[in-house]
């Protein structure tokens, strides 16, 4: 996707090794591509896999334990990962990046400055 480039009257944030400019209209484009990755999966998931959204989302400014999530999927961890990979198409740690990301396009919206976001985040 190509994003306004330019001078950035906003602020700026590094996604996917890019930094992206927010301009109004970019932060939308921004969150809808997050968003269709994140969801694109997300037809019919597994319920082992589900119960564990409730966890990351909770806890995605903490450091989420893989036992953890595994435990709340009744799942060993090898065949949670698999299994997250297959049913989310991302790996666990992309998924919690992407979480964090649109949190932190959000603040941006909300005119939050980086440094502020760096530490909430």
């Amino acid at each position: 996707m190509n994003y306004p480039t330019g001078g950035c009257d906003r602020s700026v944030i590094l996604t996917q090794n890019q930094i992206v400019c927010l301009w109004p209209n970019a932060s939308l484009l921004i969150l809808n591509d997050i968003c269709a990755s994140m969801h694109s999966h997300y037809v019919s998931i597994d319920p082992r896999i589900e119960k564990t959204f409730s966890v990351i989302h909770g806890s995605y400014k903490d450091k989420i334990r893989l036992s953890q999530l595994a435990s709340a999927a009744h799942l060993s961890e090898s065949r949670f990962r698999h299994l997250f990979k297959q049913e989310t198409g991302s790996s666990i740690r992309q998924y919690i990046l992407n979480i964090r990301t649109l949190e932190a396009v959000k603040l941006i919206i909300n005119g939050r400055r980086v440094p502020e976001i760096m530490r909430i985040l």
